[in-house]
């Protein structure tokens, strides 16, 4: 059996560097414009009300 201590700080880079990795190989963009085209693009208008359609600033 083996048992590995880690810091916090080691195990939130190990996961920014995974998080990084996949967003670079997905060309990924989850800003709020984002999310908002691809709501507006998949779903019809009767499915997501309009406040949840357009960018709330």
């Amino acid at each position: 059996m083996r048992i590995w201590v880690k810091t916090w700080a080691d195990l939130i880079d190990e996961r920014e560097e995974q998080l990084r990795f996949f967003k670079d190989a997905l060309n990924y963009d989850a800003s709020r414009e984002h999310a908002i085209d691809y709501v507006n693009t998949n779903f019809p208008e009767q499915v997501v009300p309009p406040t949840l359609r357009v960018a709330n600033e």
